[in-house]
């Protein structure tokens, strides 16, 4: 029994040494891992975390470590700043992500944090830009500016660095507001600026609009500020007393003009009479200088009349007129009723008319003389045969100024006893190239400059005249009127490029068939383009980026447009005399059938532009048919066809629903 006992106490023995080998075992194990080296590895190739305003992305701290960690913030407000995860266990290619609110404010902001783990700790930085801003301080200040030359100063700050000023005006106006200072560094930091800008005076009547653009070079960061200048007051002319100037006596006389009008100042009225009634009409001003009066000399022929104009000197259009008639003196015995209508100009083309007298003596006759006399015989008396008129005929004036012819009707028994009319005819305007001469030559004869701003040619022009036509247009020349010209054809290209053309007049003759490619291509000041009678083809690119075109019209005669002949205008009108012409889906040039185009290349045009075509056409353009249409180089099929094939029809239209189609005859 003892022995066995003894037996159970070696076994109990044993196992207890066992079980403390063991514990000592397991706690020498948990030692060695506490005593290993504390490491902390970053991974990230960043320490300091920079983000836009925006605040729309995240960026990732990636480190290792044997140790628990955490994430300790710096001081100061970093409520904008989120970090996912701040405390963890030991790991590997552990991620903690970073992102950051969005920045409203002008200045930058920043925040720190510490990563911390085994005693080992690595401070990180977290910079958020500003928000990039140009705040103009008053933007409403300068919407009712007075119509008379002016400076503006516009304050405003920006933290968007290096900035530019533009301006906004409308279509084809003229700049009428320049920076003339500007001061102040240009940073990255919130820094005020005060601009100063000229206000040109604004002579119109209408008010009119700009706005002044700032906006940084480096960022989009911009602002605009809307400046409105009124007009000035338009001018109101009435001349009150004109029943005093139905019948004025043959004696000398001085009538007052009896003025309703809002002009403060005489000095912006004026009073105009014709040159030939100066003889015996004069103006001036009365005694206390606050009226005009007229001084009317005595009469001691037929009755005479003369208008009398007051308009504004700011706008002539701006006025008022009446006519002043003085009876005949006594006894007056030859007279010429219709002067009023003889003071009208006489066409530059050459006119007739008629001398509507009264005479009572028995034997009369005509003498014509003339106020130049490098100027005579243009005038000549084509019948007596109607009582109570001479007939005349005045011959075209190919002279570039007005000149002018006195008629007189006089008795052959005593010519102090007549009458006489003082006619004008209105100055030539067409330069005539001779035949073998050059245009250079031609306007050196008529005392012209290659400087002229307008010119209307006749005869046939040559390759040199139209290279120096270009060089002209390239300079000063913005009217060119050549449909007196005989030529058929025009070189290519031979007005592109030309940015001081404004106008361009094609021949009339009606013998000139295609308008070459390219030939005003780039000609940015070019605004309308009237094509004639007679014309069936303008070829690619022929009035392509004309950026100032806006109306176009083109005959009756037309059979194709060819590849981007009109693209990059800005066409708003459309006049076209033909029938739809194919506008989609159309050859891009005479050699290349195989290449598609457009005209226009202008997903607007021409269904934006409003379209004006023969009244008959209106429907044709709303609805196109196979039989009704107009393509040279489709036309034998376009004959066969009673349906339209899929997708053609779209080729020929050039109108959808909201398309405004005019007739117009």
């Amino acid at each position: 029994m003892k022995s066995l006992f003894k037996g159970y106490i070696s076994v109990a023995l044993m196992l207890a040494a066992s079980l403390f080998a063991s514990c000592g075992d397991d706690e020498k194990e948990e030692i060695i891992i506490d005593e290993s080296e504390p490491t902390l590895e970053i991974l990230s190739t960043e320490t300091a975390f920079n983000f836009t305003s925006a605040g729309n992305s995240a960026k990732v701290l990636m480190f290792s470590t044997n140790r628990e960690w955490q994430i300790v913030r710096g001081e100061g407000d970093s409520s904008w700043l989120t970090i996912f995860e701040r405390a963890g266990k030991a790991g590997e290619n552990i991620k903690v992500w970073i992102a950051v609110a969005e920045n409203t404010a002008t200045d930058g902001r920043g925040a720190s944090f510490t990563l911390q783990s085994g005693g080992n700790t690595e401070p990180f930085t977290v910079y958020q830009a500003q928000k990039d801003a140009v705040v103009i301080s008053d933007p409403g200040a300068y919407k009712n500016l007075s119509p008379e030359e002016q400076f503006i100063e516009v304050e405003f700050a920006t933290n968007a660095g290096d900035f530019v000023v533009e301006y906004s005006f409308g279509t084809g106006v003229e700049q009428w507001i320049e920076q003339v200072a500007d001061e102040g560094p240009r940073t990255r930091a919130m820094l005020s600026h005060k601009l100063r800008f000229k206000v040109a005076a604004n002579e119109s009547y209408s008010l009119r609009n700009a706005s002044i653009n700032i906006s940084s070079k480096e960022t989009e960061a911009k602002a605009s500020i809307g400046v409105t200048q009124q007009g000035i007051v338009k001018p109101e002319i009435t001349i009150v007393n004109k029943d005093a100037f139905k019948v004025v006596p043959y004696a000398k006389t001085t009538l007052p003009l009896q003025l309703e009008t809002n002009v403060e100042n005489l000095d912006d009225l004026e009073v105009i009479i014709a040159e030939n009634d100066q003889k015996w009409i004069s103006c001036g001003m009365n005694e206390d200088k606050t009226a005009y009066e007229l001084t009317v000399e005595a009469n001691v022929s037929s009755a005479r009349s003369a208008t009398i104009i007051v308009r504004s000197t700011k706008d002539n259009e701006v006025k008022d007129e009446v006519t002043l008639n003085q009876s005949a003196a006594p006894g007056v015995l030859i007279t010429i009723k219709n002067k009023t209508a003889l003071a009208k100009e006489l066409n530059k083309l050459g006119d007739n008319f008629a001398v509507e007298y009264e005479i009572l003596v028995d034997d009369w006759d005509v003498a014509i003389s003339y106020a130049d006399p490098d100027q005579t015989g243009w005038v000549e008396e084509t019948s007596r045969a109607l009582k109570g008129r001479v007939m005349f005929k005045a011959y075209e004036n190919k002279v570039l100024k007005p000149r002018t012819a006195t008629i007189k009707l006089f008795s052959k028994a005593d010519k102090s006893i007549k009458d006489e009319v003082t006619i004008t005819q209105a100055a030539g305007t067409c330069v005539e190239i001779a035949q073998g001469k050059t245009l250079k030559e031609t306007l050196q004869v008529y005392g012209l400059t290659e400087s002229v701003e307008s010119l209307e040619l006749k005869g046939t022009l040559s390759k040199e005249d139209f290279t120096l036509l270009k060089n002209m247009s390239k300079s000063t020349l913005k009217n060119l009127d050549l449909s007196a010209v005989t030529n058929t054809s025009f070189p290519g290209s031979a007005f592109a490029d030309c940015d001081k053309l404004e106008t361009l007049v094609f021949p009339k003759h009606g013998n000139m068939t295609i308008i070459p490619a390219e030939v005003c291509r780039r000609s940015t000041s070019l605004k309308e383009i009237r094509i004639p009678e007679g014309v069936e083809i303008i070829e690619n690119h022929a009035f392509a980026g004309c950026s100032s075109l806006t109306k176009i019209w083109l005959p009756s005669t037309m059979t194709y447009l060819y590849g981007y002949c009109f693209e990059q205008c800005s066409i708003v009108e459309i006049h076209i005399k033909s029938k739809p012409l194919q506008v989609y889906n159309i050859w891009r040039s005479p050699s290349q059938p195989d290449v598609v185009a457009t005209v226009f290349n202008n997903n607007n045009l021409p269904k934006r532009a409003t379209l004006y075509v023969p009244s008959e056409y209106v429907e044709l353009y709303k609805n196109p048919t196979p039989q009704n249409v107009v393509s040279k180089n489709l036309q034998a099929q376009l004959e066969q066809l009673t349906e339209w094939p899929a997708g053609w029809r779209n080729w020929f239209t050039w109108a959808d629903e909201s398309t405004v189609v005019n007739g117009e005859n």
